[in-house]
């Protein structure tokens, strides 16, 4: 375990300052975009007061949030940005001109660290992103109390902010969609859907690094291609299969039962990858 929190904290040292320059950027950016609609919604005296009239007062989540798609954007490419630049950083360590990885293959330890470290690093840099984001938000949603303060304000939970959009308007660029309102969700979406996620992610490129034939290797991105192009246009289909077999054992058993089996597949698969087909 101690050679494990060692690979990991390695890790994120290598990517400390991109991390936080990335990190610093979008914060920024986060922020101004939510004050820019503050201020446009401080012109719209029609509409604030169609709100008081409608709810008995405004709020954070109702008058910024529920129509701001360009935070679930911002969110999505700081996200994406993260998982191909984890990619980037094997391809680099692998590469000739680095010789990092080289070194961590020669050290006297299970080469099946090297991948979780990947994974726990990746996780743990998304983690702290959300983290940074909800912080944004967090100050956004004073300034706009603030901004707005001569009218009335109902008080209402980072949550219930959530969920006012959630219910109220239907988005697939809604906040609501990317950033879950309760606890359950959370983990299931950022738990284990985004472990079994980098684990495809990273077990594909082990076998692209793992193969000299061009061919396994097109196979490779092939494999990885049709995976998440499924997961993108069919997710209704997995929803049914969800709604039908999570009538017996429940809709959280089911989901975490085939994320379980399916992180422990694609693990199986890494490990025997990482051990006896990628060399130095």
């Amino acid at each position: 375990m101690n050679k494990l929190m060692a690979l990991v904290n390695t890790d994120l040292k290598r990517s400390k300052k991109f991390y936080l320059t990335f990190i610093g950027l979008l914060f920024s950016a986060t922020i101004l975009v939510n004050i820019i609609q503050i201020l446009n919604y401080t012109k719209r005296t029609h509409i604030i007061e169609k709100a008081i009239e409608t709810f008995g007062g405004i709020f954070y989540g109702n008058a910024i949030l529920f129509t701001n798609g360009t935070l679930s954007r911002i969110f999505i490419i700081g996200v994406l940005t993260l998982i191909v630049y984890s990619i980037y950083s094997w391809i680099r360590e692998y590469s000739q001109s680095s010789k990092s990885f080289y070194t961590l293959l020669m050290l006297p330890s299970n080469r099946y660290y090297i991948f979780i470290a990947k994974i726990i690093s990746t996780a743990t840099m998304i983690y702290g992103y959300i983290l940074s984001l909800v912080i944004a938000l967090f100050i956004s949603k004073g300034i706009f109390n603030i901004l707005l303060s001569k009218f009335t304000i109902i008080k209402t939970s980072f949550a219930n902010d959530i969920l006012a959009i959630d219910h109220g308007h239907f988005s697939s660029w809604n906040i609501s969609n990317v950033i879950p309102s309760n606890f359950i969700d959370f983990i299931m979406t950022y738990g284990f859907l985004l472990i079994a996620l980098l684990s495809v992610l990273f077990c594909g490129l082990l076998t692209i690094l793992s193969y000299k034939d061009s061919i396994v290797k097109l196979l490779g991105v092939l494999v990885l291609c049709v995976f998440v192009l499924y997961i993108m246009m069919y997710s209704d289909i997995i929803e049914n299969m969800f709604v039908v077999i999570s009538s017996k054992i429940g809709a959280i058993g089911f989901c975490i039962l085939f994320y379980t089996l399916g992180i422990c597949i694609i693990n199986f698969i890494s490990y025997h990858l990482i051990n006896k087909k990628l060399y130095v």
